[in-house]
């Protein structure tokens, strides 16, 4: 027998904005954080304030009426409007929007943005992480470079006044391109012999033409320490172990040696797997306090493990750190667990009235109070959206076990068949304001909408039957054949396929993979986490195609070990991920193939200063197979959906 408590309403509240004011140049970009209570639908926009700090100027739509999970959220803004160029210095503010059902509740918080760069060559965002040679392999050296150049890295020993001794040449003269850079020292000196520990230095000069610029960053390596800087001290969490299923939480006090330039961070790491970013206060002077309630970025409970407390403190223009562990334990009794989830059969058609039965058991103490959500998702959308949401029903009923079953026909929420593709099943169950996730995965495999009886005489005049592409488009045969491939999709309930619009990196993943035929790989939240980026977020639909793309080394993070999953796809970066995909696909396209080495300038914008400038490959591949019009390749602006069909739709011939 199945009972249920009505619980009273819980009202929508937007909490805990904060955003780091940041250099463009030297920074890079900010994180846009927020706290919300419900699972809400949510807009974050930013806007330019003038000199009273009043009138704001919309320039960027970070997120319009996203899908936004219970919990802290955090969103990465690069500093550029939504027109692509860059913002003038200034105070700005961004502004959080949530909606859940009939409630809503908006927030602002307001930032500084500066611009240093002179416009000449400048080496910028130095950074090395402090480590000890006796634990640890070594550390990346990374950098920025604003132009190709020619870079040069030397690293140095720094004593007590200050003065410097030259311990390793580690890189000279390597022609590099603009952008992030990382190198990684060992620990050794030029006579491959284990630095003593200490305080070194390394130096990035870079040349290009007349122009040079030189920067230096300052770090500790150490012998046996494993707990870091000196100037961050007293740093322990209290207690050091505790069990978030209780309410249980733990205090991280810490000290620094001087008054640091401004506020410590702390984070919560698994390994190297990012979890979350701890709010910190000043208790008193050069005294500091955070509180971890046992949850990840995304509000949901950690599984017990042993997980790192890192505390950062910038001082002099450097960084310090020192880390320590504090032990998380689960209560079997108290906690919940999604179990043995499965869909069957894992391929269906549902124009031949066939359907997947999905099943799974929710386990714990008490799991008829927690609330369960079954959502299948479209992986085309970065927004993430539920395509439809299923009523899961209890079938056999325990005090710490619950048998759900649930049915889908491949219809969506407005009663239409989905397309051909693998679409993300989502059970989520929620208690006491905290949830857990669990996914798996079907497909599929409708029969073509020919076959039908119903013959829809609005649709001749659209090409494919969508609605925003009219049959006589220079680019119909090629929409035809990528959704008859199953390849795009469209928004299904709209009959739109939006083909102006840009490309996110993690849609690329998933069009290129349907295109190439590879097999889906099999993704496990517990096992691969966030795969080792920190901004990607665990719980959604992009996962399991970003580790396909990354385990066969086709698609590539950035050196500050992020992803970017919902930034638009360059054309560079998409003629880079489309030919190697095509190049370790299960089906070896031996026609597309690039040189290594480019004589002529493919494009007007494309010269070739630089040999070694990594996407002139690429360019010449688009300039020989006629695949961009005109003579501008425009290597750094985004790809729209209807130019990455007119790539793909050569595929028909093999």
């Amino acid at each position: 027998r199945v009972t249920s408590t009505v619980q009273p309403p819980v009202n929508l509240n937007v909490t805990e904005l904060f955003a780091r004011s940041f250099n463009i140049e030297s920074d890079l970009r900010t994180e846009l954080e927020y706290r919300i209570n419900l699972d809400a639908k949510v807009t974050v926009k930013i806007h330019r304030l003038d000199s009273n700090n009043a009138n704001p100027v919309l320039v960027r739509t970070i997120l319009n009426e996203v899908d936004r999970t219970v919990g802290v959220k955090k969103e990465v803004w690069d500093g550029k409007e939504d027109t692509g160029t860059f913002v003038t210095a200034g105070r700005y503010r961004f502004t959080v929007t949530a909606k859940a059902g009939t409630q809503e509740d908006s927030e602002t918080y307001s930032f500084d943005v500066t611009r240093t760069s002179s416009g000449g060559l400048d080496i910028t965002a130095l950074f090395a992480r402090d480590f000890d040679i006796e634990d640890d392999n070594g550390t990346d050296l990374e950098y920025h470079l604003n132009k190709d150049a020619e870079v040069t890295i030397k690293i140095y020993r720094v004593d007590n006044d200050n003065d410097i001794e030259l311990v390793r040449r580690l890189i000279t003269n390597d022609d590099q391109n603009d952008g992030d850079h990382e190198e990684f020292w060992d620990g050794e000196d030029d006579d491959d012999d284990e630095v003593e520990e200490g305080e070194y230095r390394f130096t990035v000069t870079a040349r290009a033409g007349t122009e040079e610029d030189s920067a230096s960053y300052d770090f500790d390596v150490t012998a046996g320490n494993s707990g870091g800087s000196s100037f961050i001290r007293n740093l322990k969490a209290d207690p050091d172990s505790f069990r978030p299923d209780d309410d249980d939480e733990t205090t991280i006090t810490f000290e620094t040696q001087e008054q640091p330039s401004g506020t410590p961070i702390v984070e919560i790491f698994d390994g190297s797997d990012f979890v979350d970013q701890l709010r910190v206060r000043e208790t008193n002077d050069n005294e500091y306090e955070a509180v971890w309630d046992g949850t990840d970025r995304s509000g949901e409970i950690v599984p017990e493990a042993t997980y790192t407390v890192e505390v950062t403190a910038e001082r002099s223009n450097r960084v310090h750190r020192r880390e320590t562990d504090v032990r998380v334990l689960s209560d079997s009794r108290s906690s919940l667990e999604i179990r043995d989830l499965d869909a069957d059969p894992s391929s269906f058609d549902p124009r031949e009235d066939e359907e997947t039965e999905i099943t799974f058991d929710l386990t714990g103490e008490d799991p008829e109070s927690a609330e369960v959500v079954l959502d299948i998702l479209s992986n085309e959308s970065n927004t993430a959206s539920s395509l439809r949401r299923i009523r899961a029903v209890p079938i056999s009923v325990s005090s710490s076990r619950i048998h759900y079953r649930a049915v889908w026909d491949g219809t969506t929420s407005s009663g239409s068949i989905a397309g051909n593709d693998t679409y993300s099943i989502r059970v989520r169950a929620t208690k006491n304001n905290r949830s857990i996730t669990s996914f798996t995965y079907v497909r599929v495999v409708s029969s073509s909408p020919d076959d039908d009886d119903d013959d829809d005489d609005d649709d001749s005049d659209y090409c494919a039957g969508f609605v925003d592409v009219p049959k006589d488009h220079e680019l119909c045969p090629a929409i035809e054949w990528v959704v008859e491939q199953g390849i795009f999709l469209g928004d299904p309930g709209r009959n739109t396929l939006r083909i102006n619009d840009d490309l996110t990196r993690a849609e690329t993943a998933a069009v290129l993979k349907r295109a190439f035929g590879f097999s889906l790989a099999n993704y496990s939240l517990g096992e691969d986490g966030d795969l080792g980026f920190r901004d990607l977020d665990a719980t959604q639909w992009y996962m399991p195609y970003i580790k396909t793309f990354v385990d066969r080394q086709i698609l590539f993070g950035y050196p500050n070990k992020t992803m970017r999953p919902n930034k638009e796809m360059s054309r560079a970066e998409l003629y880079r991920v489309f030919v190697r995909a095509a190049q370790r696909g299960p089906e070896v396209e031996t026609n597309f193939t690039v040189n290594a080495r480019v004589e002529d300038a493919p494009f007007s914008d494309t010269p070739v200063f630089n040999k070694s400038q990594w996407y002139l490959p690429y360019a010449e591949f688009a300039q020989e197979n006629d695949l961009v019009d005109g003579n501008r390749f425009q290597p750094t602006e985004s790809i729209s959906r209807g130019e990455v069909i007119k790539l793909i739709y050569p595929l028909q011939s093999r």
